[in-house]
C-alpha cells in the first residue's frame, strides 16, 4: 500500500511540474508560441487530462456561469458547452464534432449532444446527437460556456489546426500541381488527422466551387488517416479549412506563373485587324442594341 501511495504521488507530482511547464502557454505569451509548440503541450498527459477533466465539469453543470456569444469568427472545438435558441425553445449541448473548418464556414456541419432541453415546446431529447450548419447557430444567438481556463481551451484548440512540418513551413491557401503540403483535417465525432502530399494534379472544378486536388499521400497519422502511399482527392478549399502549409519551391517564380499564368499576347497584325473589324462594326451600326 506505501509503494502504491508513493507511486501516486510521485505521478501528481510529475503532473504537477507537466502543468507548470505549459502554464505560460495558457496566458498571454500562449498567443505569441509556436502553434506546434502549443500543440506538443496539449498532448502531454497532463494536459490532456486536464482538458478532459474540465470538458466533463461543462457538460456536469445544471448553469453555464458566464457565457460567450459564438458568432463563427472563432472555431468551436469539441468539449464546449453550448446553449442554442431555436424556435420556441432552447437546449444545452456538448459540441461533438466541429465539421471542416470548426464552425467558421457557414456551412460546416457541427454535431451536437442535447444534454437537456430548455424552454418552450417540443424541444428535442437528450442523449441524441443533432447535427447543425454553422451558419444557422451563429444566427440564431448560440452562446458558449467559458472554460475555468480559457487558455487550456487555447491548447486544445491547437490539437485541432494544422501546424508547420519539418518540410512545410510556408502558409499555402492555393496549392497548386508541384506542391508538398501539410494540413489537419476533421474525421468526424471530434477527430482530426494531420496528411503531407504531393499535388499531383488540380483541375478547377465549378460544380464544388473550389479547385479539386489529387494528392499522393507522403505521411499521415491520427485516426482516420489515409495510407502513405495512396492517391486522394479533396477540395483546395478542404485542405486550407484549417490552415495549410507548404514546401518552399527551388524556383518560387515558377510556381507563381502556375498559379497566374500570363495572359497571351495577341501578335501586332491581328491586333490591328481586330480594331479595324471593330471601326467597321461601330461605322455600321453592328453589334449595336436598337
Amino acid at each position: 500500500l506505501r509503494q502504491r501511495v508513493e507511486g501516486w504521488l510521485a505521478r501528481d507530482r510529475q503532473w504537477q511540474e507537466e502543468l507548470a511547464s505549459v502554464a505560460r502557454l495558457t496566458g498571454a505569451q500562449g498567443q505569441q508560441a509556436e502553434p506546434a509548440t502549443r500543440r506538443e503541450a496539449a498532448g502531454r498527459p497532463a494536459v490532456a487530462e486536464a482538458i478532459r477533466r474540465e470538458t466533463a465539469r461543462l457538460a456536469r453543470l445544471p448553469e453555464p456561469g458566464r457565457t460567450i456569444r459564438w458568432t463563427g469568427e472563432e472555431p468551436l472545438v469539441p468539449g464546449d458547452r453550448v446553449r442554442v435558441a431555436e424556435g420556441e425553445h432552447t437546449v444545452e449541448a456538448i459540441v461533438v464534432s466541429t465539421g471542416a473548418a470548426g464552425g467558421r464556414r457557414p456551412d460546416d456541419a457541427i454535431q451536437l449532444l442535447i444534454l437537456w432541453p430548455g424552454a418552450g415546446n417540443a424541444p428535442p431529447r437528450p442523449g441524441i446527437v443533432i447535427p447543425y450548419d454553422a451558419g444557422y447557430l451563429a444566427k440564431t444567438g448560440c452562446v458558449r460556456a467559458a472554460w475555468a481556463d480559457e487558455g487550456l481551451r487555447e491548447l486544445k484548440l491547437a490539437r485541432h489546426e494544422s501546424v508547420p512540418s519539418a518540410f512545410c513551413r510556408l502558409p499555402c491557401t492555393e496549392p497548386v500541381r508541384g506542391d508538398r503540403i501539410a494540413w489537419t483535417e476533421d474525421t468526424g465525432e471530434g477527430r482530426v488527422c494531420t496528411v503531407e502530399a504531393q499535388v499531383t494534379a488540380r483541375v478547377d472544378d465549378i460544380l464544388y466551387g473550389s479547385p479539386r486536388l489529387r494528392l499522393k499521400v507522403i505521411d499521415a497519422s491520427g485516426p482516420g488517416a489515409p495510407e502513405p502511399g495512396g492517391d486522394i482527392e479533396r477540395t483546395a478549399a478542404a485542405v486550407a479549412a484549417r490552415g495549410c502549409f507548404r514546401a518552399e519551391w527551388s524556383d518560387e517564380a515558377r510556381r507563381e506563373r502556375i498559379l497566374n499564368p500570363p495572359k497571351p499576347v495577341q501578335a501586332p497584325r491581328q491586333a490591328q485587324q481586330q480594331e479595324q473589324s471593330q471601326r467597321i462594326d461601330r461605322s455600321e451600326g453592328r453589334g449595336m442594341s436598337p
